[in-house]
Protein backbone atom coordinates (compact mmCIF):
# COMPACT_ATOMS: atom_id res chain seq x y z
CA UNK A 1 0.00 0.00 0.00
CA UNK A 2 2.79 2.53 0.24
CA UNK A 3 4.29 1.54 -2.62
CA UNK A 4 0.51 2.73 -4.03
CA UNK A 5 -0.01 5.75 -2.28
CA UNK A 6 3.82 6.78 -3.44
CA UNK A 7 3.04 6.20 -7.07
CA UNK A 8 -0.81 8.29 -6.86
CA UNK A 9 1.15 11.12 -5.03
CA UNK A 10 3.96 10.82 -8.28
CA UNK A 11 1.28 10.61 -10.72
CA UNK A 12 -0.88 13.86 -8.98
CA UNK A 13 2.92 15.86 -8.64
CA UNK A 14 3.35 15.31 -12.36
CA UNK A 15 -0.01 16.04 -13.86
CA UNK A 16 0.07 19.53 -11.69
CA UNK A 17 4.29 20.18 -12.92
CA UNK A 18 2.86 19.44 -16.54
CA UNK A 19 0.36 21.85 -15.77
CA UNK A 20 2.68 24.33 -14.59
CA UNK A 21 5.22 24.06 -17.35
CA UNK A 22 2.47 24.18 -19.96
CA UNK A 23 0.96 27.89 -18.68
CA UNK A 24 3.99 29.41 -17.94
CA UNK A 25 6.51 28.43 -21.07
CA UNK A 26 9.29 31.50 -20.15
CA UNK A 27 9.61 29.55 -16.74
CA UNK A 28 9.91 25.95 -18.30
CA UNK A 29 12.76 27.52 -20.77
CA UNK A 30 14.97 28.87 -17.86
CA UNK A 31 14.39 25.85 -15.67
CA UNK A 32 15.48 22.83 -17.78
CA UNK A 33 18.62 25.18 -18.99
CA UNK A 34 19.50 25.56 -15.52
CA UNK A 35 18.29 22.17 -14.54
CA UNK A 36 21.18 20.11 -16.80
CA UNK A 37 23.99 22.27 -15.28
CA UNK A 38 22.56 21.86 -11.26
CA UNK A 39 22.33 17.57 -12.09
CA UNK A 40 25.41 17.07 -13.78
CA UNK A 41 27.30 19.29 -11.14
CA UNK A 42 25.42 16.78 -8.63
CA UNK A 43 26.29 13.64 -10.03
CA UNK A 44 29.90 14.94 -10.05
CA UNK A 45 30.14 15.66 -6.31
CA UNK A 46 28.83 12.82 -5.54
CA UNK A 47 30.57 10.61 -7.49
CA UNK A 48 26.95 9.15 -8.90
CA UNK A 49 27.57 6.26 -12.14
CA UNK A 50 25.15 6.09 -14.25
CA UNK A 51 24.37 4.06 -17.63
CA UNK A 52 25.13 5.86 -21.24
CA UNK A 53 21.22 5.80 -21.49
CA UNK A 54 19.98 7.08 -18.57
CA UNK A 55 22.98 9.67 -19.17
CA UNK A 56 21.73 10.55 -22.79
CA UNK A 57 18.20 10.75 -21.63
CA UNK A 58 18.86 13.81 -19.08
CA UNK A 59 20.16 15.31 -22.23
CA UNK A 60 17.32 14.18 -25.05
CA UNK A 61 15.04 15.20 -22.56
CA UNK A 62 16.47 18.45 -21.58
CA UNK A 63 17.11 19.45 -25.31
CA UNK A 64 13.37 18.61 -25.79
CA UNK A 65 11.55 20.83 -23.30
CA UNK A 66 13.73 23.62 -24.78
CA UNK A 67 13.11 22.89 -28.44
CA UNK A 68 9.33 22.57 -27.62
CA UNK A 69 9.49 26.00 -25.21
CA UNK A 70 10.94 27.80 -28.50
CA UNK A 71 8.37 26.21 -30.66
CA UNK A 72 5.82 27.59 -29.01
CA UNK A 73 7.42 30.96 -27.50
CA UNK A 74 8.21 32.58 -31.12
CA UNK A 75 7.78 31.96 -35.10
CA UNK A 76 10.09 29.29 -35.59
CA UNK A 77 6.94 27.02 -34.78
CA UNK A 78 5.85 27.88 -38.15
CA UNK A 79 8.43 26.63 -40.06
CA UNK A 80 8.89 22.90 -41.18
CA UNK A 81 12.17 22.93 -40.10
CA UNK A 82 10.68 23.27 -36.53
CA UNK A 83 8.02 20.39 -37.04
CA UNK A 84 10.73 18.05 -38.49
CA UNK A 85 12.80 18.67 -35.37
CA UNK A 86 9.50 17.60 -32.81
CA UNK A 87 9.06 14.26 -35.41
CA UNK A 88 12.78 13.57 -34.91
CA UNK A 89 13.28 14.60 -31.08
CA UNK A 90 10.52 11.59 -30.57
CA UNK A 91 11.80 9.18 -33.39
CA UNK A 92 15.81 9.82 -31.55
CA UNK A 93 13.78 8.92 -28.03
CA UNK A 94 12.11 6.24 -29.29
CA UNK A 95 15.52 5.15 -31.13
CA UNK A 96 17.47 4.90 -27.30
CA UNK A 97 15.52 2.74 -26.11
CA UNK A 98 15.75 0.12 -29.24
CA UNK A 99 19.31 0.40 -28.71
CA UNK A 100 19.34 -0.10 -25.30
CA UNK A 101 16.84 -3.03 -25.99
CA UNK A 102 18.80 -4.57 -29.30
CA UNK A 103 22.12 -4.10 -26.56
CA UNK A 104 21.17 -5.56 -23.88
CA UNK A 105 20.33 -8.83 -25.57
CA UNK A 106 17.49 -11.84 -25.21
CA UNK A 107 14.74 -12.68 -27.23
CA UNK A 108 12.22 -10.24 -24.78
CA UNK A 109 14.25 -7.46 -25.43
CA UNK A 110 14.46 -7.96 -29.44
CA UNK A 111 10.51 -8.12 -29.35
CA UNK A 112 10.47 -5.14 -27.76
CA UNK A 113 13.18 -3.54 -29.74
CA UNK A 114 10.43 -4.94 -32.74
CA UNK A 115 7.23 -2.66 -31.27
CA UNK A 116 9.76 0.01 -31.08
CA UNK A 117 10.53 -0.22 -34.82
CA UNK A 118 7.06 -0.08 -35.95
CA UNK A 119 5.98 2.40 -33.33
CA UNK A 120 8.41 5.14 -35.67
CA UNK A 121 6.97 3.73 -39.12
CA UNK A 122 3.59 4.27 -38.05
CA UNK A 123 4.19 8.23 -36.82
CA UNK A 124 1.43 10.56 -38.93
CA UNK A 125 1.00 13.49 -40.60
CA UNK A 126 3.77 15.64 -39.03
CA UNK A 127 2.89 18.62 -41.09
CA UNK A 128 -0.12 18.84 -38.40
CA UNK A 129 2.22 19.58 -35.73
CA UNK A 130 1.63 23.09 -34.76
CA UNK A 131 0.53 25.39 -32.15
CA UNK A 132 -3.06 26.05 -30.27
CA UNK A 133 -4.77 29.09 -30.77
CA UNK A 134 -5.14 29.62 -27.66
CA UNK A 135 -3.71 31.53 -24.80
CA UNK A 136 -1.47 28.40 -23.47
CA UNK A 137 0.18 28.24 -27.05
CA UNK A 138 0.52 24.47 -26.71
CA UNK A 139 2.49 22.13 -29.08
CA UNK A 140 -0.20 20.17 -30.75
CA UNK A 141 -0.22 16.93 -32.77
CA UNK A 142 -3.19 17.33 -34.91
CA UNK A 143 -2.71 13.51 -36.49
CA UNK A 144 -1.83 11.69 -33.41
CA UNK A 145 -3.65 8.65 -32.84
CA UNK A 146 -5.30 7.48 -29.46
CA UNK A 147 -4.21 3.64 -30.46
CA UNK A 148 -0.63 5.10 -31.19
CA UNK A 149 -0.42 6.34 -28.12
CA UNK A 150 -1.66 3.66 -26.17
CA UNK A 151 0.54 1.09 -28.30
CA UNK A 152 3.40 3.62 -27.42
CA UNK A 153 2.44 3.25 -23.86
CA UNK A 154 2.64 -0.45 -23.21
CA UNK A 155 6.42 -0.14 -25.60
CA UNK A 156 7.50 2.13 -23.47
CA UNK A 157 6.07 0.65 -20.01
CA UNK A 158 7.96 -3.00 -21.15
CA UNK A 159 10.93 -1.68 -21.97
CA UNK A 160 11.37 0.23 -18.28
CA UNK A 161 10.57 -3.37 -17.05
CA UNK A 162 12.64 -5.27 -18.93
CA UNK A 163 15.75 -3.03 -18.10
CA UNK A 164 14.74 -0.52 -15.23
CA UNK A 165 12.53 -2.79 -12.97
CA UNK A 166 13.62 -1.15 -9.92
CA UNK A 167 11.40 2.33 -11.23
CA UNK A 168 8.94 0.51 -13.22
CA UNK A 169 6.56 1.14 -10.44
CA UNK A 170 7.39 5.12 -10.57
CA UNK A 171 6.35 4.78 -14.38
CA UNK A 172 3.16 3.35 -13.95
CA UNK A 173 2.81 7.48 -12.90
CA UNK A 174 5.29 8.50 -15.58
CA UNK A 175 3.34 7.37 -18.31
CA UNK A 176 -0.02 7.55 -16.84
CA UNK A 177 -0.16 11.18 -16.45
CA UNK A 178 0.53 11.79 -20.13
CA UNK A 179 -1.94 8.84 -21.26
CA UNK A 180 -4.91 10.22 -18.67
CA UNK A 181 -4.29 13.79 -20.62
CA UNK A 182 -4.11 11.97 -24.32
CA UNK A 183 -7.76 10.39 -23.37
CA UNK A 184 -8.88 14.17 -23.34
CA UNK A 185 -6.75 15.51 -26.19
CA UNK A 186 -4.38 13.29 -28.02
CA UNK A 187 -2.98 16.53 -29.74
CA UNK A 188 -1.29 17.09 -26.63
CA UNK A 189 -0.04 13.53 -25.54
CA UNK A 190 3.60 14.60 -26.64
CA UNK A 191 4.21 17.41 -24.92
CA UNK A 192 2.63 16.58 -21.93
CA UNK A 193 4.92 13.03 -22.12
CA UNK A 194 8.37 15.53 -22.58
CA UNK A 195 7.44 17.87 -19.74
CA UNK A 196 6.45 15.54 -17.53
CA UNK A 197 9.44 13.20 -17.93
CA UNK A 198 11.45 16.56 -17.34
CA UNK A 199 9.34 17.06 -14.00
CA UNK A 200 10.22 13.46 -13.46
CA UNK A 201 13.99 13.06 -14.12
CA UNK A 202 14.31 15.71 -11.46
CA UNK A 203 12.16 14.29 -9.20
CA UNK A 204 14.39 11.58 -9.22
CA UNK A 205 17.89 12.99 -8.60
CA UNK A 206 16.24 15.01 -5.79
CA UNK A 207 15.69 11.86 -4.21
CA UNK A 208 18.72 9.91 -4.95
CA UNK A 209 19.71 9.72 -1.35
CA UNK A 210 16.36 9.84 0.15
CA UNK A 211 15.92 6.70 3.08
CA UNK A 212 12.50 6.42 1.29
CA UNK A 213 14.24 4.72 -1.99
CA UNK A 214 14.02 1.59 -0.63
CA UNK A 215 10.34 1.39 -0.73
CA UNK A 216 9.43 3.04 -3.45
CA UNK A 217 11.65 1.40 -5.71
CA UNK A 218 10.22 -2.00 -7.16
CA UNK A 219 13.33 -3.81 -7.35
CA UNK A 220 11.79 -7.16 -6.67
CA UNK A 221 9.11 -6.75 -9.43
CA UNK A 222 11.41 -7.80 -12.29
CA UNK A 223 10.14 -11.47 -13.80
CA UNK A 224 11.59 -13.33 -17.00
CA UNK A 225 8.40 -14.96 -17.69
CA UNK A 226 5.86 -11.39 -16.85
CA UNK A 227 8.80 -9.20 -19.06
CA UNK A 228 8.26 -11.89 -22.05
CA UNK A 229 4.57 -11.47 -21.69
CA UNK A 230 4.42 -7.82 -21.36
CA UNK A 231 7.39 -7.56 -24.59
CA UNK A 232 5.21 -10.14 -26.75
CA UNK A 233 1.95 -8.46 -25.98
CA UNK A 234 3.91 -5.29 -26.92
CA UNK A 235 4.65 -6.53 -30.31
CA UNK A 236 1.32 -7.89 -31.01
CA UNK A 237 -0.47 -4.47 -30.72
CA UNK A 238 2.19 -2.73 -32.95
CA UNK A 239 1.93 -5.56 -35.42
CA UNK A 240 -1.85 -5.29 -35.48
CA UNK A 241 -1.88 -1.43 -35.26
CA UNK A 242 0.47 -1.26 -38.22
CA UNK A 243 -1.98 -3.34 -40.28
CA UNK A 244 -4.41 -0.94 -39.36
CA UNK A 245 -2.20 2.08 -40.43
CA UNK A 246 -0.74 0.91 -43.82
CA UNK A 247 -4.26 -0.10 -44.68
CA UNK A 248 -5.57 3.20 -44.19
CA UNK A 249 -2.92 4.70 -46.01
CA UNK A 250 -3.30 2.38 -49.37
CA UNK A 251 -7.34 3.71 -48.52
CA UNK A 252 -6.32 7.00 -48.64
CA UNK A 253 -4.45 6.80 -51.67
Amino acid sequence: MFLVGWIFLIFLGLLLSQEIFRRFPKFTLAFFIVLPIILITYLIDNKIRMDWFSLTKIFSVTFAIIWFSIFRLTSFGETKFAKNGIYLILVINIFEAIAKDVLSGGVAHYFNAAAGILSIITLNKINSINTTKDKNLDVNWEGMTLFWIIGNTIWDWTFIYLNYPSVSAHHIAVLGAPLIIAFFNKGRWLQARVLTLGAYLFFLFLTLNSKFIPHIYSISWGNKSFGFFLAFSSLVFMIIYTIFFLRSKRICG
